[in-house]
């Protein structure tokens, strides 16, 4: 399937921007976020963002079942992004934006901690930034996200490796698993790992719908039924009902609807794909129009899109595309460089003859 034949940038954007709304009430302190048949929006986005990465990043497995690449592409998709952000907001936007002085910013070990969201681990505040009583004072409280998500990436390589004829069922285990340790969540809110689990969920039924007959995971009935099948929970169940068949409805809609050639929305890829960009900044700047008195959810996520869509662009045109472009080649170089390392080690190991009498054993 051609990028062009689908409308998956599309649907990711859509998802960043569902993303965006639900964090621009909790932001703004006008809770509780609108919910869709139990479901609050941003966490709606997030299903469609892991549900319709399982899919493809575990059919871009079945294609390649290269390690090297995969792991290339993964990094490559990742991390050129989140570290200018993470960058650009701990030695710009942060001593500008701080009640700190300069020294004292600086010389916070929280700031350099901060950092440690280029590694995948999540650290949320910033010295003297955004710290004048509003609701939140996390500075980007969507990067949580990124190590799940790779982590996921990670799950997918093990299962595609060790387990060729049987990673559907793996993905079956790991989804009903992650589903338990997820279900305080359909009650309320639940712990770090249990927030963890709930997103892997819809990754993990993206991954299946990869792994399963296309004329199942594709075909439009599918789509259909599971999305019957989340209201009917949510009236049956309740909320409860609603987030538990959202796990599977929406990783099936998004795939079914997203693999289509629409008229019209198709034409959006071939602007670039925003959503990544929008998504590492949106926490951060939400954050910023807040402060600048965008303190209403309509208006803050009005002013922050207005902000963020070239941004996103500027980030895709710029920085994401063109590294991705090279892709290939960054894959190629890093086997050459394992290979050499590898011949290396092996012509430097010392054999039976290069051993000298001295250091023979004794047989005395």
């Amino acid at each position: 399937m051609t990028h062009r034949s689908n409308i998956y940038d599309f649907i990711r954007s859509v998802a960043a921007v569902l993303v965006l709304a639900g964090h621009a009430y909790v932001i703004t302190g006008n809770t509780p976020v609108p919910r869709v048949f139990g479901v609050p929006i941003e966490t709606l986005g997030l299903y469609m963002f892991f549900g319709l990465s399982g899919f493809l990043i575990a059919s871009s497995w079945r294609r390649s079942q290269n390690v090297i690449t995969f792991l290339v592409n993964r990094c490559l998709r990742i991390f050129p992004a989140l570290w200018v952000t993470v960058g650009v907001t701990v030695f710009i936007l942060g001593p500008a934006l701080t009640r700190a002085s300069g020294s004292d910013y600086f010389a916070s070990g929280t700031t350099w901690s901060y950092l440690l969201n280029g590694a995948l681990v999540g650290v949320y505040k910033l010295p003297g930034v955004f710290e004048d009583g509003r609701a939140t004072d996390a500075v980007n409280g969507s990067l949580w996200t990124l190590g799940v998500e790779f982590t996921c990436y990670l799950l997918v390589l093990a299962c595609g490796m060790l387990l060729r004829r049987g990673a559907a069922g793996a993905w079956l285990i790991i989804g009903v698993g992650s589903a338990l340790l997820a279900a305080p969540l359909a009650n309320g809110p639940g712990t770090a790992l249990s927030s963890s689990a709930d997103v892997v969920v819809p990754f993990a039924a993206g991954a299946m719908l990869a792994l399963i007959p296309a004329v199942v995971a594709r075909s439009i009935w599918t789509a259909l039924v599971c999305a019957a099948a989340f209201p009917l929970a949510f009236l049956v169940a309740g909320e409860p009902g609603g987030h538990i068949a959202a796990w599977i409805a929406v990783p099936a809609v998004v795939v079914v609807i997203g693999g289509r050639a629409v008229p019209g929305i198709r034409r959006f890829s071939q602007l670039g794909d925003p959503s990544y960009g929008i998504y590492v900044w949106g926490y951060l700047v939400q954050q910023c129009v807040l402060g600048a008195g965008a303190n209403t959810p309509a208006a803050n996520l009005g002013a922050s899109l207005l902000i963020l869509v070239p941004v996103a662009y500027a980030s895709w045109h710029l920085l994401e595309s063109p590294i991705l472009t090279r892709k290939r080649a960054a894959a190629k170089l890093v086997s050459d460089r394992l290979r050499a390392t590898r011949r290396s080690t092996l012509t430097s190991a010392p054999t039976e003859d290069a051993v000298t009498p001295v250091d023979r054993p004794s047989h005395h």
